[in-house]
């Protein structure tokens, strides 16, 4: 069974972490808010209910002059929060503060640390300025551009409304559930406005820009693949390098692209060498004790 524990600053007491994160908002985002209060959630799965209260009571995952921790959802206090916004790393994240829990947990109860898995999240109560205040799309947009590394975490959003119906957020583990699946996905990028580049590598992770995609298209068309319909320009024939050879995927198309560049920009620097067939070491001679310059 799931057990959350939320742990946070005790009435009365600053809030460091939220009031940073509120000066980030305003900085980063030039979002203005009442308020940011911060709560840690750790989420242990493997102990019973008895174990679980031993951990509260002795204060393992908090600081009890400083911090409050409970297995509800901690009170709300004022500025009330108008959104919630909770982020948790992704299945198969290292996630190094819960493994420390895990193994303090382990000592502590005196049990194998292998019988207990924890997963930590941090919960964001925000405050909405009262002359601003704001929609479900700034938030979502706050929460992926600055709370929420999307790469290796994931957030869940909760509205007032929505917090007063059922409070809090429904336990959950950052396990891997899934089973291994060797499906490979072929992907047009031709066919791909930049709306459409850009929310392909938002939904698959891909941290990639809409410069560097535009890049990796370009290469696929250096390679000999056609252009999409609406580009007038002509295929350009396969990108070839030293040895004749074009690259077959878009790891072979990049190296190919990098290995020529990397002759280039030597050939300006210090004239003709004696080609392709060289080591990569070669192409630095002065770092490796070769004359200044190579006469092919």
């Amino acid at each position: 069974m799931l057990y959350r524990v939320e742990t946070g600053p005790r009435a009365g007491l600053d809030d460091t972490q939220g009031r940073k994160t509120a000066q980030h908002l305003r900085k980063a985002l030039n979002i203005s808010v009442s308020g940011v209060r911060q709560i840690k959630v750790f989420t242990v799965d493997g102990l019973d209910a008895a174990q679980v209260a031993r951990l509260l009571d002795e204060s393992i995952w908090h600081d009890p002059i400083l911090q409050e921790a409970s297995l509800e959802p901690l009170p709300l206090l004022n500025p009330a929060a108008d959104w919630f916004v909770e982020v948790g790393f992704r299945p198969g994240v290292t996630d190094n503060e819960a493994r420390t829990a895990r193994d303090t947990a382990a000592m502590v109860l005196d049990i194998p640390r292998d019988s207990l898995r924890v997963y930590t999240a941090v919960q964001y109560r925000i405050s909405s300025d009262t002359a601003a205040p704001l929609a479900r799309e700034q938030v979502d947009m706050l929460a992926r551009d600055l709370l929420c590394n999307t790469l290796i975490q994931r957030y869940r959003i909760k509205s007032r409304e929505e917090w007063d119906a059922r409070p809090g957020f429904e336990a959950q583990a950052a396990k891997v559930t899934g089973e291994v699946n060797a499906t490979v996905d072929t992907i047009a990028l031709s066919a791909m406005d930049d709306e459409s580049l850009t929310k392909a590598s938002r939904e698959n992770t891909w941290a990639l820009n809409l410069k560097e995609l535009h890049s990796i298209r370009e290469q696929f068309y250096r390679a000999g693949r056609s252009r999409p319909p609406q580009d007038p320009r002509p295929a350009r024939r396969p990108h070839r390098c030293g040895n004749g050879s074009a690259g077959p995927d878009l790891v072979g198309a990049l190296q190919a692209q990098n290995f020529c560049l990397a002759h280039q920009l030597y050939r300006r620097r210090h004239g003709p060498y004696r080609g392709c067939g060289q080591p990569l070491q070669n192409l630095h001679p002065r770092r490796h004790g070769h004359p200044a310059r190579a006469h092919g």
